[in-house]
């Protein structure tokens, strides 16, 4: 039996990118916060008359549907207005991800090192209803908040800045986001009384004062950094975690060169030497520097 034929996919090596290192905080007052103040908002994805008019048909959908018989087939005229509404989703699901490929594409394009929160939206997006042994609490606000994160389309946006990141040689840096609202990116503190409110972080300690949102991009871009560093895949500041997305993919064929592309975790190794014993701010055991961490 002929073996089949063997194809060798070209080895493609890609420059890196030389563009400076940029932290991004997701969020839904603003879709994305960046380090260097700049705030990336998602435009309306509806006009006023379009928002009207889905409202109208959703209205005229809900009449339909109580007007109808129990066991009795959806008329056309309800199938019909299903379908309106329906493309009127569609279009505002195609502007949302036009505008997400073009924002993502300049932030990869533009920087060397991106570092982005390790969010779980699934989890963060979870029902608070509960049960009827244990009915959950201010279950319409947690509703409103999930349409928010939702309609922000966060999680999308991670997995568009990937793959471009991977394109344009950039490296793409996933770090824990516990505490970064609430940690001072000049002095490092980290408490609640630092938000003051939404929008404005004041640290209690060095009385840094800064929007919060730029702020928290600020602390994502310092773990973030702490995480290439070799010495602490993963741990800067009060991270745990980071996942290191190099710009490299290994072809189906061994080829004298390639690219490859990894996700390394905290004490793993980011390009192929030793794991690292220790974390960040916290030097190894038994060396001449250990003292103790600046946290717990």
């Amino acid at each position: 039996m002929a073996r089949p034929p063997k194809f060798e996919e070209p080895a493609i090596e890609i420059t890196p990118n030389p563009g400076p290192s940029v932290g991004i905080d997701r969020g839904v007052v603003h879709t994305m916060a960046i380090s260097d103040g700049e705030m990336l908002d998602m435009p309306r994805l509806l006009s006023p008359g379009e928002e009207h008019r889905l409202q109208a048909l959703e209205r005229k959908a809900t009449r339909q549907q109580l007007a109808r018989k129990r066991g009795e087939q959806r008329s056309k005229r309800q199938e019909r207005t299903y379908d309106q509404i329906a493309a009127m989703r569609a279009r505002q699901a195609r502007r949302r991800e036009d505008w997400l490929n073009k924002t993502t594409t300049q932030i990869a394009k533009n920087h060397g090192v991106v570092a982005v929160e390790d969010l779980n939206v699934a989890g963060m997006t979870r029902s608070a209803r509960g049960t009827i042994e244990q009915p959950g609490v201010n279950v319409r606000a947690k509703a409103r908040l999930n349409r928010s994160i939702l309609g922000m389309a966060w999680g999308k946006a991670g997995r568009m800045l990937v793959y471009k990141c991977q394109a344009n040689g950039s490296a793409l840096v996933k770090v824990n986001a516990r505490n970064s609202s609430i940690e001072c990116a000049r002095c490092g503190h980290v408490s609640t009384a630092n938000r003051i409110d939404q929008t404005i972080f004041h640290c209690e300690v060095c009385a840094h004062t800064a929007n919060a949102d730029t702020n928290a991009a600020q602390v994502v871009l310092q773990r973030g950094l702490t995480a290439l560093s070799g010495a602490t895949p993963g741990c800067g500041g009060t991270a745990r975690e980071a996942r290191v997305t190099v710009p490299q993919r290994e072809p189906h064929a061994q080829a004298p060169t390639s690219r490859r592309t990894s996700i390394h975790h905290a004490g793993a190794t980011p390009l192929g030497g030793e794991p690292s014993a220790h974390c960040g701010r916290y030097p190894a055991e038994g060396s001449s520097t250990a003292k103790g961490g600046d946290h717990p």
